[in-house]
């Protein structure tokens, strides 16, 4: 079973430019990893637009490693399915969009570097403990430095679209209903569902507040997650694109 340590051992003996990395060019991570320890040791990855994770089977955590630089692809789409449940109507309906680089800047706190959308998580996962809501939220910090390049930990959670729901459209479109009537945006439907049953509507209502007052918007399906059974965030950075 490969740990943590050693994944960053081996990462410290390439000669992988983390520098370069950007979304098209992870799979030479895990390309590296899978040479260096095989292929049957259950070594996974998938890359967002700002960050690799790097899974590791049968650990409780996942490693992060921040991209310096975004690709630049006039054809890519983003799915802003999860907008259409807003109530703030803060997004354009679009069916294409188009990303280019962004700073990993917010106004609602600082870090070291611009471009470190990992960083930027670890920021708001503070100030989320100082708001008493950390529960809420998937635990991150820094865990090595290599060549002056941060790697992070974080703890792992099995994504919303890989979990499968019992809850009836009827119950759903309540949700949806609910969230109408508190005036908070219901970024997803089903998850919130879940957060209200297991730690109820008030303490969503601080969630929800707080998400907006730190600026993350970017709650799309694959950002959100259950840890333990319990409904969390695990990709909290957002995304800037102005």
């Amino acid at each position: 079973m490969v740990t943590k340590q050693q994944v960053i051992k081996a990462l410290r003996e390439s000669h992988i430019n983390f520098n370069a990395l950007c979304e098209y060019e992870h799979s030479q991570v895990l390309d590296y990893l899978i040479q260096t320890f095989g292929n049957d040791q259950g070594l996974a990855a998938d890359s967002g637009i700002s960050k690799l994770v790097i899974f590791l089977k049968n650990q409780d955590y996942v490693l992060k490693i921040p991209y310096t630089q975004m690709f630049d692809e006039e054809s890519y789409n983003s799915d802003l399915s999860y907008w259409e449940e807003t109530n703030e109507g803060a997004e354009p309906q679009e069916e294409n969009y188009y990303y280019g680089f962004c700073s990993a800047c917010s106004d609602a706190v600082e870090t070291s570097d611009s471009w470190d959308y990992c960083a930027l998580e670890c920021a708001f996962y503070e100030e989320a403990h100082k708001a008493g809501l950390e529960k809420y939220f998937a635990k991150e910090e820094l865990y090595a430095v290599i060549l002056d390049y941060p790697i992070y930990i974080q703890q792992k959670v099995t994504p919303l679209e890989m979990k499968s729901t019992s809850h009836s459209m009827q119950k759903i479109s309540s949700t949806k209903k609910r969230c109408s009537e508190l005036n908070v945006r219901c970024f997803n439907s089903t998850w919130i569902t879940d957060f209200f049953e297991y730690y109820g509507e008030q303490e969503f209502l601080k969630l929800s507040n707080f998400l907006k007052e730190m600026n993350i918007y970017d709650l799309h399906g694959g950002n959100l997650g259950y840890l333990h059974g319990a409904p969390v965030l695990l990709d909290y950075s957002d995304f800037r694109e102005w």
